[in-house]
């Protein structure tokens, strides 16, 4: 288990607070500016008051290379509505001025990150009070790109604020989980299969293990996500982690219901779906 001194986030509390209730913490996912920023920011605050414990914004990319079709699809949308890195975090700014202080997460790929300055990405982050990233395509190996960077302009504090949470799949080996967790903070995002994501049905059983082999390592809350769309696949996964992610379950509810009918009706229907998911994981 690592034993390096390291503070516990805003993220990692916010999970660590649904724990001592008994109850496991729900992680939710949109992507940013699908089908506008205006939405972006209304249905992040709609799906705290439903429940959500964290949310996780991503940043519209055109190759996102861990998603799946309805994901690819959104940020293919987002890209073509005109939204930018710096729509995502004015969004993120809005979202706080209307007093929202539920911890949020940006997921990035180290491209987009790369194309609007690291030193300005992270400077952004504490700006808009971003509490966590998640880079998928960040390998360990790189990340003194963000140390570099960041220390070299006001921003060498930044872990202290900002979770960068650790990624890991059933086929990680031990040793890259160790690596893969040097520096991490919030919470260990455990994929439960190989692959992108999507809503499937059942848990693989190969993210038992996975859980099992990651808590030997980390005293980090450990989330599992991809595939998991209902309050079904939430509560079966909860019975093995700290937290459960939804993001395409979520993402498709969008663009059915606004291809059914508006922004008020999709706003609803998003709600609702996460309110069963989060009840789901009270029982």
């Amino acid at each position: 288990m690592a034993t390096c001194v390291r503070m516990q986030t805003k993220v990692e509390d916010a999970i660590r607070k649904c724990l001592a209730k008994n109850e496991k913490a729900l992680i939710t996912f949109v992507t940013g500016g699908f089908p506008s920023v205006g939405y972006t920011v209304a249905v992040v605050e709609t799906m705290i008051e439903a429940g959500a414990d964290v949310v996780e914004i991503g940043i519209p990319f055109s190759d996102p290379l861990a998603d799946g079709r309805t994901i690819q699809n959104a940020n293919t949308l987002a890209l073509m509505a005109g939204t930018r890195t710096s729509d995502i975090f004015d969004a993120v700014s809005r979202v706080r001025a209307d007093g929202y202080s539920a911890p949020l997460v940006l997921l990035a790929y180290i491209n987009t990150i790369y194309r609007f300055g690291i030193k300005r990405f992270l400077n952004e982050c504490a700006r808009a009070r971003v509490d966590g990233l998640i880079i998928p395509d960040l390998p360990p190996e790189e990340r003194h790109l963000l140390n570099g960077e960041a220390g070299s302009g006001g921003q060498a504090g930044w872990r202290d604020s900002l979770a960068l949470i650790p990624m890991a799949a059933p086929t990680t080996s031990d040793d890259r989980i160790d690596a893969i967790l040097e520096g991490g903070a919030g919470f260990v995002y455990c994929v439960s299969t190989t692959g992108v994501t999507g809503v499937r049905k059942g848990l693989p059983l190969g993210v038992v293990e996975l859980v099992s082999r990651v808590r030997a390592r980390t005293d980090l809350p450990v989330a599992i996500g991809f595939g998991i769309g209902d309050a079904a696949s939430a509560s079966e996964a909860a019975a093995v982690a700290d937290a459960v992610i939804v993001g395409s379950g979520i993402v498709q509810t969008i663009q059915d219901t606004l291809e059914q009918s508006d922004e008020a009706a999709s706003l609803l229907a998003v709600g609702r779906l996460v309110a069963e998911l989060k009840a789901a994981l009270r029982s």
